[in-house]
């Protein structure tokens, strides 16, 4: 994220990004280019797309990927299909960022906090789903994704906390 965060066109995104700083990892990332959201998973990816269009890199956090099924409709229809349905005049690109949440290190934090959707999403948008499972692929995986951004295409890259 630090890598990320001097980046002058990168801008994150979500709810709890600004306050907790995304599990801690914003820290190195400018604060005024942090923008917390209400807890209105559409709302929030709606507003990363429209960033997008207008030459941003918008990070785009979500804590669980449980929570992507709120924002399915801006993902799916508008984010990944807008390129498409303006004839590739608009290409809007978001880095998104999601978490699975644990089940085997302490604090489970439940049934509905835990799922992984990556095949349904897989099936669903034409953009890269990345599960990040190596630390040491974490740095490049984003860099990869920043550089999709610039060239118009989207990114989902999936953290899993009991890796962490």
């Amino acid at each position: 994220m630090d890598w990320l965060g001097e980046q002058p066109d990168t801008w994150a995104v979500g709810y709890n990004v600004k306050y907790s700083l995304a599990g801690g990892t914003l820290g190195g990332f400018p604060n005024e280019r942090i923008i917390e959201m209400p807890l209105a998973e559409a709302l929030m990816t709606g507003v990363a797309i429209g960033m997008s269009l207008d030459g941003c890199v918008p990070i785009l956090f979500f804590e669980r990927m449980d929570f992507l099924t709120l924002a399915m409709d801006q993902i799916v229809n508008h984010l990944d299909k807008i390129g498409t349905l303006s004839e590739g005049l608009h290409k809007p690109a978001v880095i998104i960022r999601v978490a699975v949440g644990n089940k085997q290190k302490p604090l489970f934090t439940g049934p509905t906090h835990t799922q992984n959707f990556s095949r349904a999403f897989r099936e669903m948008v034409s953009f890269p789903i990345v599960e990040l499972k190596w630390e040491s692929s974490i740095f490049h995986e984003y860099e990869k994704a920043y550089r999709r951004a610039k060239r118009g295409e989207s990114t989902m890259l999936l953290e899993f906390r009991d890796l962490m």
